[in-house]
């Protein structure tokens, strides 16, 4: 690679707020040369000063075509790395990488059995219990009776979710159980049941290569819903080396590539961490692990093109917001309005006035609609 000119990366999917997230992280550096292939025509972010190229493609099953379409781009504008972004486009490409012009310029990602084993949630269960890796006490719809050891409440949520608390309940009681069960079928969505923990959650973002971590972060949630079936909306970054240890044997254990988070509860009563899933995307935090000084998405790259990261591994332990946070905070605070430091380094809300332009577009769409 010709080390004088920018590194060009290659988003071949548009996954909402997670593309702005990750535009942002890549435009905090100036080495890098960000082109996106879309199948939406009047994707905002097509307008970001931060996004020099945007390609638009027709929506197609079919994966040969697909390919196509991306070994063109490789092709005509030299691109250095792949980097996809939401499930459906990772598992895509992992299963096709093979009709790739060049693979090697695909970002490090995991095998496809080890993705799909961590991507649902009732094969992570069977693989963590095989592996003794601490995990609550879980079970599939349809194979509960009143003489099971699950204790009530448990947490019903399906084996493979779109994140956010997606279509997450309590279940308090046996007749809830019957109900819920009643509501949902396998032909639907395979579900699981969990016994629920009294904690607190925590969140473990892990960049790997062959089961080694090379760069984490780790973040405790502060959200005022203890129960924390949503995403996480303030959290801060500590150090935690129980947690570190989980995640390497767990990392470990898959022979993990690539990035992931790692969602984990602290069960109070027998002082342990327990594994409740893995997101095998990038995630919502990941602008707050920025600002606490691991750019995973930058460090992703250089991994690829480089086989290393930067060697630094301490980040700074902050608070951070997402905005949703920020304004249940200030709500509760109305003063810390007048903090602008707050505002400036502990949510992402300076993106707004450094591009300005997508955001402005998406609310005139919505305020049309």
């Amino acid at each position: 690679m010709n080390m004088t000119k920018k590194k060009s990366i290659l988003i071949p999917d548009s996954d909402g707020s997670h593309l702005m997230n990750i535009v942002d992280c890549f435009s905090r550096k100036k080495d890098f040369y960000i082109h996106i292939m879309s199948n939406q025509k009047r994707l905002p972010m097509r307008y970001s000063r931060f996004v020099q190229r945007w390609t638009y493609y027709r929506d197609t099953a079919d994966n040969n075509e697909w390919i196509q379409k991306i070994n063109e781009i490789l092709k005509k504008y030299d691109i250095d790395v792949i980097l996809p972004l939401s499930e459906i486009v990772v598992r895509r490409i992992i299963a096709n990488k093979s009709l790739l012009l060049n693979p090697n310029k695909l970002c490090l990602l995991p095998e496809l059995k080890s993705f799909d084993k961590a991507r649902n949630k009732w094969t992570l269960y069977k693989h963590l219990m095989k592996f003794e890796i601490p995990c609550p006490k879980t079970k599939l719809l349809g194979t509960i009776d009143k003489q099971d050891y699950l204790n009530f409440p448990l947490i019903a949520k399906p084996t493979i979710g779109l994140g956010a608390g997606w279509k997450i309940e309590l279940v308090k009681s046996f007749n809830e159980l019957e109900d819920y069960t009643n509501r949902h079928s396998f032909t639907e969505q395979d579900y699981i049941f969990q016994e629920y923990i009294e904690g607190y959650d925590f969140s473990c973002n892990v960049l790997c290569c062959s089961g080694d971590i090379m760069a984490y972060t780790i973040q405790k949630s502060e959200n005022q819903n203890s129960l924390g079936f949503g995403p996480q909306m303030e959290y801060r970054f500590v150090d935690n080396e129980r947690i570190l240890n989980i995640a390497l044997r767990l990392m470990r254990s898959l022979n993990w590539s690539g990035i992931a988070s790692i969602d984990l509860r602290y069960d109070r009563k027998v002082d342990d961490y327990k594994v409740l899933e893995i997101n095998t995307r990038f995630w919502r935090s990941v602008v707050g692990s920025m600002y606490a000084g691991i750019n995973f998405p930058v460090r992703l790259s250089n991994l690829t093109l480089d086989g290393k990261v930067t060697n630094v591994q301490s980040y700074k332990h902050i608070k951070f917001y997402d905005m949703k946070g920020y304004f249940q905070f200030i709500r509760k605070n109305p003063l810390k309005l007048l903090d602008l430091s707050t505002l400036k380094n502990s949510t992402y809300a300076i993106r707004f006035f450094r591009d300005p332009l997508p955001y402005l577009i998406s609310f005139y769409r919505k305020m049309n609609s």
